[in-house]
């Protein structure tokens, strides 16, 4: 087990490490499926994943710990990959890149987010930006 480095996270998520006293690690070995295992001051995750999942997942699982969130129910899932999402992205940069036309890949790529929240995340902030219906090519 390994000590997550936050260094390349942002400053946002680091203090919200440091002021809640939260430890964060990788671990080799958990089950193929386990991306976490989280108690209030310890998040696991699995060294196993690639960097954009482990970067949000650790960002979602400090949802759970800061909110002291324990029921997992699909509302609070929601509510702890928004606050990932939030605390990972930058939403006028990302609005501003994906009305470059920035492919899918290249938003994952500079934000570090897997694509599927960069997706969704983009239809969220522009629901009627018909223009943006291919950023997932």
């Amino acid at each position: 087990m390994e000590e997550i480095s936050t260094r390349e996270f942002p400053r946002k998520v680091r203090d919200i490490i440091e002021k809640n006293e939260i430890y964060a690690y990788e671990m080799t070995n958990l089950p193929k499926k386990v991306n976490w295992m989280t108690n209030k001051d310890i998040i696991i995750i699995n060294a196993d994943k690639n960097l954009y999942i482990k970067r949000f997942t650790l960002c979602h699982e400090l949802w759970h710990s800061v909110f002291n969130h324990q029921f997992w129910d699909s509302k609070e899932e929601k509510e702890a990959d928004n606050y990932a999402c939030e605390l990972l992205i930058d939403d006028e940069e990302l609005i501003d890149k994906a009305k470059e036309w920035r492919s899918l890949f290249d938003l994952q790529t500079l934000f570090w987010v897997p694509a599927k929240e960069i997706l969704k995340r983009v239809k969220n902030l522009l629901p009627n930006e018909k223009s943006l219906d291919y950023i997932c090519i």
